[in-house]
């Protein structure tokens, strides 16, 4: 089910009597309730509105202004929403034309009546349907015009030069182009959505075409140049302090492991054996009958579990293989995941001992591949695996050519302590670009 827009019921407080207050804000939740949720200061509204006001507009989507009476605390109001980047439906029933409101609304033009009011909220809510923001981490929220609109103007007044005219500037159509984006991807019952990356890159796309357009003047030209230039500085800044913070993170985890691992490989070399059986009950693997893909999982994580973890999902993607694997295709899977567990008791060796690890590239060649392209990542973006407490995409797979002629992978990632995490098993649909 999507999601409601909310909307503001800015207007006219203090002076008026009840029914002033009332009638209009009751009218427009009554003709527009199925279609919004509504924000309205009658329920809190106290000595401290303004600063309440403020805080309450940069939850909402849309602020409806009715100024049918002069209103310091609505002016506000609108000036805030403005800043954020938020439309204002201005009603201005009484033509009092505020050539300065009228510019603060902009592109939005007042109307006289509430039912006008009502028409152009039921518009945009056709227009401004909320957005979905991914974050790199897999966690989504929802796309927030104000948090954009902050992240400006503390640009602008890191690099020197604070200015809400010129920040608007900015914000006002970088928010449009990302709903235009986003909304072009939601699907029916579902917000649209864009990605951090896409809000970052269409913001400085913004700034960039700020800082050459001919027809501004050189010092607005200057500003955009300026905030452009100090905004890569303060990311690249952010990058070096995450890397060194990742760093310090992944030397910790090493130490906390690296006494356990180096004691049981070794022992291990020296006994000439590996993490795993040495002859398997059933005979060698060759003359093993898998009778299912349950069997071919569960005897691979028996065997490897100290370099190999099978998550549950990939077992239940492996399950729902359609059509199921043949007794060959069972075998090829075995043998796929053999060679995973071979190569992560490889690099774990190496490492304890302190000699160069084997490559994926080395050991698989093209039955490897670090990634997926750009299509298949887009299908199954929301793909993640949980595994205490962390995220894991697994995009990196191994893949072997079945009966089927499909390829069958296996994706997987590296946890922290040097073991590997198989989180899907199956046919992905093929991607022209995909390897």
């Amino acid at each position: 089910m999507s999601e409601k827009l909310r909307v503001y019921l800015a207007g006219p407080i203090s002076g008026c009597t009840e029914e002033q207050k009332r009638w209009w804000r009751e009218e427009v939740k009554r003709r527009l309730g199925h279609q919004f949720e509504f924000e309205d200061p009658l329920d809190w509204a106290d000595d401290k509105g303004i600063p309440r006001e403020i805080s309450k507009i940069e939850g909402c989507d849309i602020v409806l202004a009715n100024m049918w009476k002069e209103s310091i605390g609505t002016t506000v109001g609108i000036i805030r929403a403005n800043e954020q980047g938020k439309p204002v439906v201005l009603i201005d029933p009484n033509h009092m034309n505020n050539a300065i409101l009228e510019s603060l609304v902009q592109p939005e033009k007042p109307v006289r009546s509430l039912e006008e009011a009502c028409k152009r909220l039921a518009q945009l809510a056709a227009e401004l349907q909320p957005l979905s923001v991914c974050k790199r981490d897999g966690e989504e929220e929802r796309f927030s015009a104000a948090k954009l609109a902050r992240s400006v103007a503390r640009a602008a007044a890191e690099a020197g030069v604070p200015d809400p005219s010129f920040e608007e500037l900015i914000a006002k159509p970088t928010i449009a182009d990302l709903r235009r984006k986003g909304e072009g991807r939601a699907r029916p019952g579902q917000v649209g959505w864009v990605t951090t990356q896409e809000i970052r890159q269409q913001i400085f796309e913004r700034l960039q075409s700020l800082s050459v357009d001919p027809q501004l003047t050189a010092d607005l030209r200057d500003r955009a140049k300026r905030v452009l230039e100090a905004w890569r500085e303060k990311e690249r800044l952010k990058k070096g302090e995450e890397a060194i913070r990742d760093a310090e993170q992944r030397v910790r985890q090493a130490e906390e492991e690296t006494a356990r691992w180096k004691q049981l490989f070794l022992s291990l070399r020296d006994k000439g054996l590996p993490a795993v059986e040495e002859a398997p009950p059933e005979g060698p693997v060759d003359l093993v009958q898998f009778g299912s893909v349950e069997q071919v999982l569960d005897r691979f994580a028996k065997k490897w579990s100290g370099f190999v973890l099978i998550h549950d999902e990939a077992r239940a993607t492996a399950k729902r293989l359609r059509p199921p694997l043949t007794s060959k295709e069972r075998e090829q899977l075995f043998e796929l995941l053999e060679q995973l567990g071979e190569f992560a008791r490889d690099r774990a060796l190496a490492a304890a001992e302190g000699t160069p690890p084997p490559t994926f590239e080395e050991r698989f060649g093209d039955r490897y591949a670090a990634t997926e392209s750009a299509e298949t990542k887009e299908r199954y973006r929301r793909e993640f695996r949980e595994h205490e407490g962390r995220k894991y995409l697994g995009l990196q797979h191994l893949k072997a050519r079945v009966e089927s002629s499909e390829r069958l992978r296996v994706y997987f990632d590296q946890l922290p302590s040097g073991r590997f995490l198989v989180g899907w098993i199956g046919h992905r649909k093929i991607f022209s670009h995909d390897g």
